[in-house]
């Protein structure tokens, strides 16, 4: 697939941080992660569509591909409070993923 603009990355499991994002990086073209490597982008300029992507670009001037986004909320079930994880991503199919992890397990 083809973008119309030049591709610094392509970012997986993206979730805001500090302005910018967090995510897995795959393919940067600028060599300075390995595939799958954890890193946060500098602050955001824009945001924008392409071909039913999220593009981002950084104050930096670095362009990334979101592929999927990462949504956390806390919700009560059954009178205690768990972490839910939502997993958006491009194929509608696999739009609304959603995991459960209990309170005293993130503690651990």
């Amino acid at each position: 697939m083809k973008f119309d603009v030049p591709v610094t990355g392509y970012l997986l499991d993206a979730r805001p941080r500090e302005g910018g994002y967090r995510a897995a990086i795959f393919f940067d073209s600028l060599g300075r992660y390995e595939n799958g490597d954890t890193f946060t982008t500098s602050k955001l300029s824009s945001v924008s569509e392409s071909q039913g992507y999220t593009l981002i670009t950084t104050a930096n001037g670095s362009q990334y591909v979101v592929v999927s986004q990462l949504l956390f909320t806390e919700e009560k079930v059954e009178g205690t409070t768990q972490t839910v994880i939502y997993r958006f991503g491009h194929d509608p199919v696999e739009r609304i993923f959603a995991e459960v992890i209990p309170q005293a397990a993130k503690s651990e």
